[in-house]
């Protein structure tokens, strides 16, 4: 035997070694006097432990903690979405910002009350425009910044769902 564990040692010291293994043990020990230090060593935590006195657990203890438990006098608290409410909050953030920014826009009209001359105004800034957003998507920083905040925003409605998921589950337990 070329190398004694600790396992082995202990094996030994409670006496359940096989014969041929007890043999083998015997003679790593006479040989090496490391693996005597470690014996000793093991012999000395063992006795110690041995004389240390184990307290029992109180009568009946599983039936008290089992009774506050049914007793119900316990809530459950549910954690705020905080990154979930996050992402609405910028949602909201940006929606009035789009909606600050038309009023903004219809409020610097001209005076000009003509109904044709506001839709011709209206098709000018939307064609305008529509050329800006274009240029604007066609940048693969904006493309890539979009489509990870809607992967951000599904992950978030994932989580929320499966959140609610399990707070409905705890609070249909709760009342059975």
């Amino acid at each position: 035997m070329s190398k004694l564990t600790d396992e082995m040692l202990n094996k030994y010291l409670d006496g359940d070694l096989e014969v041929s293994d007890l043999e083998a043990v015997k003679e790593e020990l006479n040989s090496d006097p490391d693996a005597l230090a470690r014996l000793r060593a093991l012999r000395a935590v063992d006795a110690t432990l041995k004389t240390i006195e184990a307290d029992h657990a109180p009568e009946n203890i599983s039936d008290r903690i089992m009774k506050k438990i049914s007793a119900g006098k316990y809530t459950v608290k549910t954690a705020p979405a905080h990154f979930f409410i996050s992402i609405i909050s910028i949602l909201l953030v940006g929606i009035i910002s789009v909606t600050v920014a038309a009023f903004r826009s219809a409020s610097h009209s001209s005076a000009n009350n003509n109904l044709v001359d506001y839709t011709d105004k209206i098709k000018n800034t939307l064609v305008k425009n529509a050329e800006s957003a274009q240029n604007f998507f066609s940048n693969p920083g904006v493309v890539f910044t979009v489509g990870a905040l809607t992967i951000i925003f599904l992950i978030a409605a994932y989580f929320t769902i499966e959140s609610h998921k399990n707070f409905t589950k705890k609070f249909n337990s709760l009342s059975n």
